[in-house]
């Protein structure tokens, strides 16, 4: 969540998040960013009601800022 409130409103593509948090020489499948970003949402659907991290399809995920 970090690396999205660093770079807010900004997409980020999966092959950015898998090297960020898995490294480029790892063996896990690109598919765990998936299962993460899951994971994620999940976490925050828990404290907000609206959905901040948007899914750009074929591209990555974007954090949306209120403006």
């Amino acid at each position: 969540m970090i690396y999205f409130l660093q770079n807010p409103d900004t997409i980020i593509t999966k092959d950015q998040i898998f090297d960020r948090l898995w490294g480029f020489d790892s063996d896990t499948a690109l598919s765990v960013v998936e299962v993460y970003m899951s994971n994620l949402r999940k976490k925050i659907k828990a404290c907000v009601a609206e959905q901040p991290i948007r899914t750009l399809r074929n591209v990555g995920y974007m954090l949306e800022t209120e403006d």
